[in-house]
């Protein structure tokens, strides 16, 4: 879905909270992996 934006400040804000998203979804993903590894070991 894609919003009109309306000055730069709302598009830096909307980047960092995808940002944010993307680093939290990468975090739990490389906890997911750690975790398995564990097991397998």
């Amino acid at each position: 879905m894609i919003r009109m934006f309306n000055g730069k400040e709302n598009m830096k804000s909307e980047l960092r909270k995808m940002q944010g998203i993307m680093e939290r979804i990468e975090f739990i993903r490389k906890k997911k992996e750690y975790d398995l590894n564990k097991r397998l070991c």
